[in-house]
């Protein structure tokens, strides 16, 4: 009996192994946000408001898989974000696997021009900046994100957004950035 009860036991630790393998488990993926030189100077302020964070991924049969995360923090001013400021927007668990793109998709951007005052939308094309990036997400562990966020003067008073690519990257945890209040 007592042998019985020892093999069913190791039977079930096996597949609940077994079963942890076949899931996956989750990382964590931190998603943040700083400034890079540009037409930011032009601005009192510019607040935007993240909807969500998108993520491609590939599912066991190679069909592309979109993921939409809500951050936690959607709202920032980016003109304090400058001088290596930086605002963490998500930073949360996700499915282990391989993706293939990060996305912050914008509900709005709206800044306070310094010369005058006005207010003035500033676009994103397609409402969102992205990050062709490919990454891996591994189970048990932190991959984190920082966008470089560039203002980019249009010439007839408009203004749009664009990841700065240069600046844009897959980093360690932050330790250097500084959060503004």
């Amino acid at each position: 009996m007592a042998r019985t009860l020892a093999l069913l036991g190791t039977m079930l630790m096996t597949a609940a192994a077994l079963a942890g393998c076949a899931a996956g488990g989750e990382g964590t993926v931190g998603v943040h946000v700083t400034d890079a030189p540009g037409a930011i100077g032009d601005f009192a302020s510019l607040t935007i408001v993240v909807s969500a964070i998108e993520m491609k991924s590939k599912d066991k049969d190679g069909a592309d898989k979109d993921a939409s995360y809500a951050p936690a923090s959607p709202t920032f001013d980016l003109v304090k974000l400058v001088n290596g400021n930086l605002t963490t927007l998500f930073r949360d668990p996700v499915p282990a696997g391989n993706y293939s793109k990060l996305e912050l998709v914008i509900a709005s951007a709206t800044g306070v021009l310094k010369s005058n005052g006005s207010t003035v939308t500033v676009k994103a094309p397609k409402g969102s900046i992205f990050l062709p990036v490919k990454f891996t997400v591994e189970a048990g562990k932190d991959v984190d994100f920082l966008f470089d966020v560039h203002v980019v003067a249009k010439g007839s008073g408009d203004y749009s957004l664009q990841p700065n690519a240069g600046g844009s990257k897959q980093i360690g945890k932050p330790s250097g950035g500084k959060v503004p209040a």
